[in-house]
């Protein structure tokens, strides 16, 4: 999963709001009820799975709001990424971006599609992708956006797309920063199936970041990265604790990805 680049031209601004919601739903953004059935039943059988083989474990459901509008900005550990987050909150559905490449895959497409999720062109501009987020947050859904745009490398977080600002400013809803840690050990980038059973996986839900988004876009980036990073290695050290150290391994994701002066937002 990723999230979008700047479009050519600059950004656009900041006071452009949220389309307004006309007509009929979108047919392909429209939560009808096998979707909802098959999200319900998956969430369920994966929050099951989790906590039995990862000891799952999450916080933070409260702050998002059980109506309206969301946008949940997450770091980008690994494929697990998106059904632990969805296993942390049970009161909402989410919307997911994923990669256009992912809809060529035959058993994958009917399911990411199934899970209402929006393709994106990565490492490229896409304002057709930007406007069917802020459609979906016109229509009160949750979307789930990837800043770093690609999964970690090596379990630390990676510097934000610049393109976030412009979402994020154009979102007009809330903004819910999160936090999980472990995904990297239970699956990481270099592997094709998940690699271990028995490490820990944590998500944390953090307070609405709405006083972020007033700052100048970079500003605004610098400090929501930090800021889930922060309560990242709050994670990793609490896995550590509660698994002897047996869990995660001692690696780069035990720095701080953002040392104090080090701006992590890219173009």
């Amino acid at each position: 999963m990723t999230t979008p680049a700047e479009p050519p031209g600059g950004r656009a601004p900041d006071s452009a709001p949220v389309p307004a919601r006309q007509g009929a739903v979108p047919r392909d953004a429209r939560w009808t009820w096998w979707r909802r059935g098959f999200y319900d039943l998956s969430r369920f059988w994966l929050r099951v799975t989790a906590r039995t083989f990862y000891r799952y474990r999450s916080w933070g459901s409260e702050h998002v709001p059980t109506t309206g509008p969301a946008l949940i900005v997450a770091n980008h550990q690994s494929h697990f990424d998106p059904p632990s987050i969805a296993s942390a909150l049970f009161q909402r559905r989410i919307d997911f971006v994923g990669r256009v490449s992912l809809f060529d895959v035959p058993l994958l497409s009917p399911i990411i599609s199934a899970y209402n999720t929006i393709p994106i062109r990565e490492n490229s501009s896409d304002t057709a992708a930007i406007k069917q987020v802020l459609n979906r947050l016109s229509l009160g859904h949750v979307v789930l956006i990837f800043p770093e745009g690609s999964r970690s490398r090596d379990g630390s977080m990676i510097p934000f797309k610049r393109g976030i600002s412009l979402l994020i400013r154009r979102a007009k809803c809330p903004l819910i920063p999160l936090a999980l840690e472990g995904t990297f050990d239970a699956w990481p980038r270099s592997m094709h199936r998940p690699k271990r059973i028995g490490c820990a996986i944590s998500v944390r839900i953090l307070p609405p970041a709405d006083d972020l988004v007033t700052l100048p876009p970079d500003e605004m980036l610098d400090a929501l990265a930090r800021r889930i990073d922060d309560a990242r290695l709050e994670l990793r050290a609490e896995i550590r604790a509660g698994t002897g150290g047996r869990w995660p391994k001692p690696g780069p994701g035990d720095t701080r990805s953002f040392p104090p002066g080090d701006p992590p937002t890219t173009g």
